[in-house]
């Protein structure tokens, strides 16, 4: 069956039903404009004014609310759905709401409720164990 190539515009013959691509160099070419697109020149621009107010001490964390020390690491953190952001957070709060870290069970940026399910993750900082918090 003949496709035309998802990233090139090339026509190309399928292997099976799902194939996008002409070959794996033109998927990944794709893959990473993809990423190009989601950390691009406005997301820098967003970055810069927001890190403005990072290094005069004045930003807070928008998962765990607490103020970011200038000179820490942080990141501009993207709403949960991918639709625009949510505001400067740490590095660390916003990677612990990555799909790779919830493998090891739920992680959470805060505590939402003190009865939460055993070996809850909060903040890659704590640990919900024997009904009580523990730090990891």
């Amino acid at each position: 069956m003949q496709a035309n190539c998802a990233g090139c515009g090339r026509t190309f013959f399928r292997k099976t039903g799902t194939h996008r691509f002409c070959t794996s160099a033109c998927r990944e070419r794709h893959r990473g404009h993809a990423r190009r697109q989601r950390y691009g020149s406005g997301h820098q621009r967003s970055r810069a004014a927001v890190a403005v107010a990072v290094e005069q001490g004045r930003a807070l964390c928008s998962r765990c609310g607490e103020l970011i020390e200038p000179g820490t690491p942080w990141d501009l953190d993207h709403d949960d759905n991918g639709n625009g952001y949510l505001g400067p957070s740490h590095a660390r709060c916003n990677r612990a709401t990555t799909p790779r870290a919830r493998k090891t069970g739920l992680c959470w940026s805060r505590r939402w409720f003190e009865d939460a399910t055993e070996d809850t993750i909060v903040g890659n900082e704590e640990i919900r164990r024997d009904g009580r918090w523990e730090p990891l």
